[in-house]
Order: structure tokens, then C-alpha cells, then sequence
């Protein structure tokens, strides 16, 4: 892909537009990471553009319990409307919305589920210890943003640096190797060039030639879910504090590889809302010529 750019857009919708900083930030990096793993499944490359995805903002809702293959619960997820409304581990779910559960139902009351509005109640009729009883739960129901992914031809932010002060080089065009403590990162802002992207999940890979000196980035951590989970509070702590600025001091010719190092084990942190910190994995030599 010496010459293209996989440019990946998250096209707000109107409800979106007012409040981007709600949308769950972990959410927006898994479909960035399923999107980039079925290109690469499809085998689709730089040949290939033009070339464009998109798909529309989706409304969905998650209960939020597991059932077996009895409808017994074996496990929650935290927060939910299944959690809120006291249901556990071990219950017999019998009905939903006075509707019996059983193998000829289920298809039927999940399409029904799907179509519960926001805020409407869900009656639960569960079995515990030997006992029925019935819960209830609001509705809170959840919205995947709008994203288009393009294939273009631009791979690097070209800005007005005078090539006989010498120049260097950032990117995290290239992941770095898979481990649970390295990530990508995306640039945001750049102000020594006046880079700014317009949205915080715009560009997905990205390559910019900076004057020589120091030079102040601000980059935003696309550390995988799968790792977070591991220390639950850590998807909370990205709420606020996903985004942290890195100063390089830039030597002309030299390319710095960004990423996010995860701090999995509590023990490593001064604060424990600093659960990651934006680093050069890689150095490398191109000319600036």
C-alpha cells in the first residue's frame, strides 16, 4: 500500500452530532478492528481503489444475560438491563413480556425484544430456588455509529516544512507486534503543522513529515477490548482518558512508530485511571529529500 490510504470515517449521524463524546469510545475500536480484519480476510489492497464501505447508524438491544440451552442464566454482563433488574447466575428464565420460553418461542420473543422503544418496561419471570418470581427492567437500548471506510489515494499529510531545516517522519501506518501491552494509536493533532482531524475515529493509518525540533502530537489509544476486559475498570477509565499527547524531539530523516502501551498489571501504575501511555515502538530511516 506504497500509495494509498485506508481512510476510515465515522459519519455522524444527527443524533450523533450532538453528543459525540457519549458514543462508548471501546465500541468505535472494535468495529474499527472487525472492518480492518475483514479487509484483510477479503484481501482487499491498495489495487482495489477506489474503494468504499459504509453502513448506517444502528439501533440494537442487548439484555444483557446468557441462557443454556435450559434458559438458565450463566452469566451477566455488568450494567445491564438483566443486571439492574436483579437477575443472577443460576436463574431459570420461564417468560418474558408473559410470554412462556422454550425452544418454539425464543426466535420470536428475541425479534420482539429488538423492537422494545426506550424506556419500556420488560417484565422477567424467572425460577430461584425452587421459587418464581418476576422482575422488571427499563429498556436502554444501544446505538452502533454510522462509519464509512474509504480506500484513497493519499498516504502521506504533506505540510509546509522547509526541507533545508532537515525533517523527520510519524506513523502508525504499520501496527506494532501483536502483545497485550503494545496497541495502534491514532494522530489527532498535530499543531506544528496544523493538523487537526475532523472527528476522533477520521484516519486510520497516517504518516506526516515534521520539522526537525520538538514537536508536541496529540494521539488517541485503539487498545482492543479483549485486553481492557481483563481489568473491568479500565473500560471506564477510557471514558476520559483515551487521548494523551507524546513530545518527540525529531531528528531530520528518521521515522518514529507510535503506539499505546498497555499497563495490564495495576502494580505498574502511579494512578490507576493511567492505564496506558503513548510510545515510539520503532524508529526507522527514510530521507526527506
Amino acid at each position: 500500500m506504497n500509495k494509498f490510504l485506508l481512510t476510515l470515517l465515522f459519519v455522524q449521524s444527527l443524533a450523533w452530532a450532538s453528543a459525540a463524546t457519549e458514543i462508548d469510545h471501546e465500541k468505535r475500536v472494535d468495529v474499527l478492528h472487525e472492518i480492518r480484519k475483514a479487509l484483510i480476510t477479503a484481501n482487499v489492497t491498495a489495487q482495489d481503489a477506489p474503494f468504499m464501505i459504509e453502513e448506517p447508524a444502528r439501533s440494537f438491544y442487548h439484555f444483557g444475560a446468557v441462557l443454556d440451552q435450559d434458559f438458565k442464566v450463566v452469566a451477566l454482563t455488568p450494567g445491564s438491563d438483566a443486571a439492574k433488574a436483579d437477575v443472577r447466575v443460576g436463574d431459570m428464565i420461564k417468560a418474558i413480556n408473559h410470554q412462556e420460553v422454550n425452544i418454539s418461542s425464543l426466535a420470536d420473543i428475541l425479534a420482539q425484544m429488538n423492537d422494545l422503544q426506550e424506556g419500556a418496561t420488560l417484565a422477567i419471570e424467572l425460577q430461584r430456588d425452587n421459587k418464581l418470581k418476576t422482575v422488571e427492567s427499563s429498556v436502554t437500548r444501544k446505538t452502533l455509529p454510522a462509519w464509512r471506510l474509504e480506500l484513497v489515494e493519499n498516504l502521506e499529510h504533506v505540510s509546509d516544512v522547509p526541507l533545508t531545516s532537515g525533517c523527520g517522519f510519524v506513523s502508525v501506518f504499520y501496527n506494532p507486534p501483536i502483545s497485550i501491552h503494545r496497541h495502534p494509536v491514532m494522530i489527532n493533532e498535530i499543531k506544528d503543522i496544523s493538523f487537526k482531524g475532523k472527528f476522533r475515529e477520521t484516519i486510520r493509518e497516517q504518516v506526516f513529515r515534521l520539522p526537525a525540533g520538538e514537536i508536541e502530537i496529540e494521539v488517541q489509544e485503539l487498545i482492543r477490548a479483549d485486553a481492557l476486559r481483563r481489568n473491568r475498570g479500565d473500560s471506564l477509565f477510557r471514558r476520559h482518558n483515551s487521548i494523551k499527547t507524546i513530545t518527540l524531539v525529531v531528528e531530520p530523516d528518521k521515522v518514529y512508530h507510535l503506539a499505546a502501551e498497555y499497563f495490564s498489571d495495576r502494580r505498574e501504575r502511579d494512578d490507576s485511571n493511567e492505564y496506558w501511555q503513548p510510545i515510539v515502538w520503532k524508529t526507522t530511516e527514510r530521507s526527506c529529500q
